[in-house]
């Protein structure tokens, strides 16, 4: 029997074996993409992955929850529950700026998220930039004007730069919204001292206590503001 090749019938079992190579290549790749996801890729959906990792947050554990808000980001990248939980998260173990990054991302998503503005807020106040934290509040009070701790927020962001006159602004505000939101009474008799105004002080903390003679206050906050007038009599002698 004659085994020789004619060159049209070799190029064509060239060809051929060509495309058998190619095939077996095509095929070792998908096998290998199909043991990846089996190996890697976790089971369950978004949601469930969201689900999850709020209730590690809950438990204040942390660690568990980012890597199931990492797993919910795998899954849908541009999802807002995933990317907020993550930032939240890692506010919580001081990660500022892996906090700030995620939460970032989360507004991009949704520009009308305020828990996510507010979140921001805290994060660039504790890294010490004061100026984009007063301005990531300012985006929360666009969407909620009658946000009482946001004020109080940025009225603390102005004593911190020195500027009590703005302070007690943004304090009165918050009380306009909230009149009895103690706490604000002190932060005012506090910018009062720090402006050099003992008597205006005196007359915010004496405010705490005639609101404690008619109704709840914290005890701490009450505490607080005797022993602040206590101080300011002292001096007085």
């Amino acid at each position: 029997m004659d085994k020789r090749h004619y060159p049209g019938e070799k190029k064509m079992m060239e060809k051929r074996w060509k495309y058998i190579g190619l095939g077996i290549a095509g095929a070792i790749i998908v096998i290998g993409i199909l043991v990846l996801i089996r190996g890697v890729w976790p089971p369950g959906t978004y949601e469930e992955h969201v689900l999850k990792g709020r209730k590690f947050f809950s438990e204040g554990k942390w660690d568990p929850a980012i890597k199931e808000f990492e797993v919910a980001a795998m899954i849908k990248p541009k999802g807002y529950d995933a990317r907020f939980g993550l930032g939240v998260t890692y506010l919580k173990q001081r990660k500022l700026k892996q906090g700030i990054d995620e939460l970032l991302k989360a507004i991009e998503v949704n520009p009308n998220a305020v828990p996510a503005y507010y979140s921001l807020g805290v994060a660039y106040h504790r890294e010490g930039n004061l100026e984009r934290a007063v301005d990531a509040y300012k985006e929360v009070l666009k969407i909620q004007p009658k946000s009482f701790q946001v004020y109080n927020n940025i009225g603390g962001i102005y004593v911190s730069k020195g500027d009590y006159k703005m302070a007690i602004e943004f304090f009165r505000q918050a009380l306009k919204i909230k009149p009895d939101y103690h706490s604000v009474y002190l932060n005012i008799g506090k910018a009062y001292e720090s402006q050099g105004n003992p008597s205006l002080a005196a007359k915010e903390y004496r405010k705490i206590l005639t609101m404690a003679s008619t109704g709840s206050v914290h005890e701490k906050i009450v505490i607080e503001a005797e022993r602040r007038l206590a101080l300011l009599e002292t001096k007085k002698k």
